[in-house]
């Protein structure tokens, strides 16, 4: 049986919430990044992006729950009884360059130091001492950020913008890393061709870069050997937030996505993107702990440690259905001339490959 129609495929994804263009920007801060506060004030580094096509409003989301963020950060701060410093730093990645957007655009160089610990050299922190400074600057680094006018959207964003707040306590040492990555929109080169010869250069940058994110998770889920993260700066800039212990790490990820039917096919590839990120994250912590000789994690993992500390869900009114829970079984592989009805065994094969029936 062919279905011709790509648009008539059901495809089912999972993932920890979802949001309508009703709900407000604290309801998603709410369950999405205000149970990670905590880790912040506890050595924890926490990494939060956006990810969609362009004109999806990655930039808009991210900069309604960053408010919030930064203002229970200093808050439960207060809390803890200590005295802490906060710094915080705002630089884009355009064209696979690095420039300071608190520093007059300053060009910036990406190094690894001798813990392979990747560190941007010339990067200005600005320390500050409350939530509406930090808000300000980081503001200020959003006006200067590159952005252009394109077919798809009147105020594109055209580069990478990471905006990196480090706590430390009094005696300068590490208490927390938060960073913000408001990840540029991936473009079809069929969209975009009325654009001019430099705005498809940037499109195909940004392509660029987003693959390679996409092969990094890609060999985080198959547990390989090598994963490329020197593919880009993007990931080399990304890759302190997969390597580590699972206690210490946390990665949110905000899928955006168009409503209308000539999106269809960003929206499903940018689900998938951030289904496999969900599922194999947890893998891909203690994958690259065992590269890193992580002596911190056991090596046995226990049916706690598979769990990954997710943020709370809202209430659904929707029901559960029943099978979408039960385990999928495996399937053993068959000779041709063993298989009497194909279909079946086609879709039997994408439900293990997926995870969920395709009907």
């Amino acid at each position: 049986m062919c279905i011709r129609d790509r648009y008539l495929d059901n495809t089912e994804f999972e993932f920890d919430n979802a949001f309508s263009e009703q709900e407000s920007s604290e309801s998603l801060y709410k369950y999405s990044i205000k149970p990670l506060i905590p880790l912040l004030l506890n050595k924890g580094v926490v990494t939060c992006f956006a990810y969609g096509q362009t004109g999806s409003g990655k930039t808009y989301t991210m900069r309604g729950a960053q408010e919030f963020a930064i203002n229970d950060l200093f808050n439960q701060g207060k809390k803890a009884g200590t005295v802490l410093k906060y710094t915080v730093s705002f630089f884009e990645i355009y064209e696979g360059r690095l420039f300071d957007l608190l520093n007059n655009r300053e060009k910036l160089v990406l190094l690894e130091d001798a813990n392979q610990k990747i560190q941007v050299q010339g990067l200005t922190e600005k320390a500050v001492a409350s939530p509406s400074e930090m808000l300000k600057i980081i503001e200020f680094g959003h006006t200067v950020r590159t952005t252009h006018a394109t077919r798809a959207n009147d105020t594109s964003s055209r580069s990478h913008a990471i905006c990196q707040i480090t706590i430390r306590n009094s005696g300068n040492a590490f208490v927390g890393k938060f960073l913000l990555v408001d990840l540029a929109g991936s473009e079809r080169a069929q969209d975009c061709q009325s654009n001019n010869r430099q705005r498809r250069l940037e499109g195909a940058e940004i392509n660029k870069s987003l693959l390679s994110l996409k092969e990094c998770i890609r060999a985080l889920d198959a547990r390989g050997p090598h994963v490329p993260f020197r593919a880009s700066k993007l990931t080399m800039v990304l890759r302190d937030s997969f390597i580590g212990s699972k206690k210490q790490i946390r990665i949110v990820m905000i899928a955006c996505v168009s409503p209308g039917k000539s999106s269809a096919d960003h929206t499903l590839n940018t689900l998938r993107y951030a289904e496999r990120l969900k599922d194999k994250s947890s893998l891909g912590y203690t994958h690259m702990a065992k590269l890193q000789q992580d002596l911190e994690e056991p090596e046995e993992e226990s049916e706690e440690e598979e769990e990954i500390p997710m943020v709370p869900q809202k209430e659904s009114p929707a029901k559960k259905n029943p099978e979408s829970s039960k385990p999928a079984k495996a399937i053993q592989k068959k000779k041709p001339e063993e298989v009497k009805d194909d279909w079946q065994y086609l879709k039997d094969t994408i439900h293990v490959r997926n995870g969920s029936a395709v009907k």
